[in-house]
């Protein structure tokens, strides 16, 4: 029962993903807008064809009504030629959408009036525009006009010519399907937007870590985006390397101005707090309160829900001052490497299920943009270490070879003057033309290998 609460409650805080997603907002109203058109043109088709409906004031009920028309068409020609629409507009677009399903409601036949499907198109509205709550905002602002229609009814004599009586059943009905469509509508819709949100962040840490370069700056960017994206006070990714008992742990906190990232190295005595046996390959860790222990939950097979389990958590991995929550999901790389991406104590404006969910999510998205990466780097070094053997063997065959031989020559020239007298000891013009020549030769050939 708690967690229905715990999930109830979520839905009406801002989540912190509706920052990272924000909809083109004259897209949204222009839709809005054609939607519009196409409602009103329905209702007078319908009315039309049973011109028994609107019962009520049915000249008012048509005046409005073309009215409608001309401001849903006149709405739809100014919103296209709007590049932006301030959320100011947006909401006084809103409300006017609301006022005209309660007049055409009023002057028709109260709550049980064919024009109801206008109220239903602000439900549509409200929630294609925002999210869950102001969906319900609009839930109770239509309810209460449907209330104050059903007073007037009966109650106010010289509008209406009379008190006439008024159908609780049918009023309580119409009142439910508002209820019914609008948590509907505004559920699904908050669930989408967070879900394109997620896509979206998914997107921009794969857009940072692919303008990185190498390794170091690919876990950085995407550490630096996954702060900004949870609001947590740190984020932690450690790699770990099988065969060389190695392992490197990058930790990223915010710092005044930007992001603070410091690399460390272990050996196999450090493995074990990044690396522990887990039931999953996503897990949170919460503090009890009460006996200041950390209760730890995993995310089941399907993604759907999340489940108590017993799992030890190293002290070292705890040690963060006044830690409160710990979020970790492992990352798959290749058979040569193990990582592991940790958050600590992330916004508290995010459902625990909805942060152990978009981890795994962009945890299955790092993971091959790294791994990528990785290789790069491996392939970089690998291409170094065979372009410095080759350029040894190059200097080995050639430039030193020649080298050593008019090392010789001078050598040879040293000797014979210590033997000789000094005037039959200097060497002849062309012996000293054809070392020139040579050294010449190899200062050309050692140009060539600097340029290649």
């Amino acid at each position: 029962m708690g967690s229905i609460f715990l999930r109830i409650r979520s839905l009406f805080l801002k989540h912190r993903f509706q920052r990272l997603h924000s909809e083109d907002s004259a897209r949204v109203e222009e839709s809005l807008a054609v939607a519009r058109v196409f409602i009103v043109c329905a209702a007078l088709i319908a009315i039309y064809v049973d011109p028994t409906e609107p019962s009520r004031y049915i000249v008012l009920g048509y005046v409005f009504l073309i009215i409608n028309i001309i401001y849903s068409l006149g709405l739809l020609v100014y919103l296209r030629s709007q590049g932006e629409v301030s959320s100011r507009l947006q909401f006084y677009i809103h409300s006017v959408d609301v006022l005209w399903a309660a007049l055409l409601s009023f002057f028709s036949q109260g709550p049980g009036s064919v024009f109801f499907v206008f109220f239903i198109l602000a439900l549509v509205g409200a929630a294609y525009r925002w999210y869950f709550r102001e969906t319900i905002v609009t839930i109770f602002v239509i309810l209460g006009l449907l209330v104050v229609e059903a007073f007037l009814f009966t109650h106010v004599q010289l509008l209406l010519g009379g008190p006439g009586p008024v159908e609780l059943n049918r009023l309580m009905v119409r009142s439910a399907y508002v209820i019914g469509v609008g948590v509907l509508v505004g559920f699904l819709g908050q669930k989408e937007k967070l879900q394109r949100a997620q896509v979206t962040a998914g997107s921009r840490i794969i857009s940072g870590i692919q303008g990185a370069s190498g390794l170091n700056g690919a876990v950085r960017a995407a550490l630096g985006s996954l702060l900004d994206i949870y609001g947590a006070r740190e984020v932690a990714l450690a790699i770990h390397y099988w065969q060389e008992e190695q392992m490197t742990v990058w930790r990223a906190t915010t710092i005044e101005g930007g992001v603070e990232v410091k690399e460390l190295h272990g050996d196999a005595s450090s493995v074990p707090t990044y690396f522990f046996d887990s039931p999953s390959s996503t897990w949170c860790a919460a503090i009890n309160r009460k006996t200041g222990s950390f209760n730890t939950s995993c995310l089941d097979a399907g993604w759907r829900s999340i489940r108590p389990v017993k799992l030890a958590l190293p002290k070292e991995l705890l040690s963060l001052n006044s830690l409160t929550t710990l979020y970790a999901a492992s990352i798959r790389l290749g058979e040569e490497q193990r990582c592991r991406l940790f958050l600590f104590d992330p916004a508290a404006s995010i459902p625990l299920l909805d942060s152990v969910q978009s981890l795994e999510f962009f945890a299955k998205q790092i993971g091959p943009a790294i791994y990528t990466m990785l290789l790069l780097d491996v392939l970089r070094s690998r291409a170094g270490a065979i372009e410095r053997a080759r350029l040894a063997r190059e200097l080995h065959d050639g430039v030193i070879q020649s080298l050593v031989g008019a090392e010789m020559l001078v050598e040879a020239w040293r000797r014979h003057r210590q033997h000789k007298a000094l005037a039959l000891s200097v060497p002849s013009t062309d012996e000293l033309q054809g070392l020139q020549q040579l050294l010449h030769r190899e200062v050309v050939s050692l140009r060539e290998l600097c340029s290649r």
